[in-house]
């Protein structure tokens, strides 16, 4: 993912079960959709990990928009 255009999605093999995960975290985009489908605002995302960084931030807002 990391090479169309999203520098903070990676996949590694051994982290998160090798689904795609947030750069240098174990939070895995699984969890991301999962709270977006139950309702999550991205307030809320951001209150639930306030470790994601600003450009995290934007491209999550560009893969769900």
């Amino acid at each position: 993912m990391a090479g169309a255009g999203y520098t903070s999605v990676f996949e590694t093999p051994g982290i998160c079960g090798g689904y795609p995960r947030i750069a240098n975290t174990r939070i895995s985009m699984r969890v991301i959709i999962q709270c977006i489908r139950a309702g999550v605002d991205l307030d809320g995302l951001l209150t639930m990990y306030p470790q994601l960084s600003v450009e995290t931030r934007q491209q999550m807002l560009n893969l769900f928009l």
